[in-house]
């Protein structure tokens, strides 16, 4: 499912806040990050230095994941409120019965698959409409 996809891109970026720190005529970034109850600020470099820039692309992708993350769960819950879930089963199973028809040889989880690709569809093409 899209959120869970979401959820484990995040998860492989680079987790903290980004902060500059200047000593003497340089400037340093560093990961602040908690680690329990402390507060641990974990040096990275150099800000014009590979690794820095990595860093903050790194933080930049997670940040956009994230906001990605907040509207599947919106769009999910606009879908959970506008429809009993009797209304959702009997959508994709009228939908998954047409494409099982055309191919008989699909199993269960083939199925599940389709059923979540149809859910996805159906509400990136509702947020068009509703902009």
């Amino acid at each position: 499912m899209v959120i869970d996809s979401y959820q484990a891109a995040i998860a492989k970026e680079v987790r903290g806040a980004p902060r500059l720190k200047r000593r003497g005529f340089n400037y340093y970034l560093y990961l602040e990050k908690r680690e329990g109850p402390k507060v641990v600020h974990e040096y990275i470099g150099n800000v014009e230095s590979d690794k820095a820039i990595q860093v903050s692309k790194s933080i930049k992708k997670r940040k956009e994941y994230q906001a990605l993350l907040k509207k599947a769960k919106a769009n999910l819950n606009d879908v959970i409120q506008d429809y009993s879930p009797d209304q959702i089963n009997d959508i994709l199973n009228a939908k998954t019965q047409k494409i099982i028809r055309n191919d008989s040889k699909l199993n269960d989880k083939e199925i599940l698959s389709i059923k979540i690709t149809k859910i996805e569809k159906t509400l990136s093409r509702r947020k068009i409409h509703e902009i």
